[in-house]
């Protein structure tokens, strides 16, 4: 028998591994069928002052994922989208839900009433 055949088994399984992890990737986490988010915004009413938000007031947004017997779940992505000011992380973002199924942004600057989104 040669060297290569029987190296053969060796080189077989290196490729194989290779190739399984190259095809795979990250993804986003996606919440069972029937999961829900409610939204809670402190303090959920913005003053403007002047034409725009106070920055010593920013507005705490927390999204809760639940199932659809309204157990929270953590490990879920997150994403925020609003119609005014900016929100910390960026909109868009995927912000993974902590062990209480929760997930959180930051509302600054918004010049007008905003309305903000999870999905």
């Amino acid at each position: 028998m040669t060297r290569l055949a029987r190296r053969y088994p060796q080189w077989a399984a290196a490729l194989f591994l290779a190739a399984a992890l190259s095809g795979c990737q990250e993804s986003d986490v996606v919440a069972p069928d029937g999961a829900t988010i409610s939204m809670t915004a402190n303090p959920a009413t913005i003053v403007l002052a002047g034409g725009i938000q106070d920055p010593n007031k920013p507005v705490t947004v927390i999204a809760t994922v639940s199932n659809s017997i309204g157990v929270p779940l953590p490990g879920q992505d997150v994403r925020f989208q609003t119609t005014a000011g900016t929100l910390t992380p960026a909109a868009g973002t995927p912000i993974e839900t902590d062990s209480f199924g929760n997930a959180t942004t930051v509302l600054r600057e918004a010049r007008q009433s905003p309305t903000i989104t999870a999905k």
